[in-house]
């Protein structure tokens, strides 16, 4: 496995690596390109150019192509933001509907302990006279 962030370290990379993406739809997809400033002033670029391909046995496990920093896997997800790709609906309404049924739960709440205090108001506080004399 490759740990992104060494592999652009080891080419001269002295920038954080970031993700660019382009919508290429004439090719029914999208062009991702990772790189990283290098040399003075990072007016120079590293690049990842290709992904290596084996194939696997019966049986043997996948290792992931690379592993990424936070800050990398935010670089991407805002690119793939920005070139128009959203979550599925389903991923979308998942999380506005949980949210939707926490929110529904707790006016449930709300009501019913409303309603209990009004079918069972608590008994009345009254406060007795003082009887003594302040003279």
């Amino acid at each position: 496995m490759t740990i992104l962030s060494d592999a652009m370290k080891d080419a001269g990379a002295i920038e954080p690596t970031k993700f660019f993406v382009s919508h290429v739809p004439w090719r029914g997809g999208y062009q991702v390109f990772i790189t990283a400033g290098m040399g003075p002033e990072g007016r120079q670029y590293c690049s990842v150019t290709s992904i290596e391909v084996k194939k696997l046995k019966p049986g043997n496990v996948s290792e992931p192509a690379w592993e990424m920093s936070e800050e990398q896997a935010q670089s991407l997800l805002d690119s793939l933001w920005h070139t128009g790709l959203r979550p599925r609906d389903e991923m979308l309404r998942e999380g506005a509907l949980g949210a939707t049924q926490a929110h529904l739960a707790d006016m449930q709440s709300i009501a019913m302990r409303s309603v209990e205090y009004l079918l069972n108001p608590p008994p009345a506080i009254t406060k007795e006279p003082n009887h003594e004399d302040k003279g």
